[in-house]
């Protein structure tokens, strides 16, 4: 079997007030990031493996529990979206429970009201905001 090496080579370009040495990341293709010689692992791909309550009131304000693994704590940036409807969520967990803000089990957030004045199913979605790959 043969091993073939790539070699890259990276220039900086720098601001003039800004000379001197500069510590640069990696990025190893797979989500891993190296500077020097240490490496940052891939974070975890989130999984959904609940959600509760299944259904709520027409008129929204139903606290939803997402349940899973791989979630990570993006502040501000954080939503649930219940059909098009995009709601804001926060890590959360059962009082005195530690939140681990880079891989958490559980998220919460508020339905929206409905769209209609008749029930209806809204889709579920968890995303680490990527492109989606091209269906096949």
């Amino acid at each position: 079997m043969r091993s073939a090496a790539l070699a890259i080579a990276l220039t900086l370009l720098t601001r003039t007030d800004h000379a001197g040495a500069a510590e640069i990341a990696v990025d190893q293709g797979d989500g891993t990031m190296c500077a020097g010689d240490f490496c940052f692992p891939a974070p975890p791909t989130p999984f959904v493996s609940s959600l509760s309550p299944a259904h709520g009131p027409l008129d929204g304000g139903t606290d939803v529990v997402v349940i899973g693994s791989g979630f990570r704590d993006f502040g501000e940036l954080m939503r649930c979206r219940f059909g098009t409807q995009k709601m804001s969520a926060s890590l959360t967990a059962p009082e005195g429970e530690f939140i681990d803000a880079t891989n958490h089990y559980q998220i919460s957030c508020h339905s929206p009201a409905a769209n209609s004045e008749y029930e209806q199913a809204v889709g579920v979605e968890v995303t680490r905001n990527r492109p989606r790959p091209p269906r096949t």
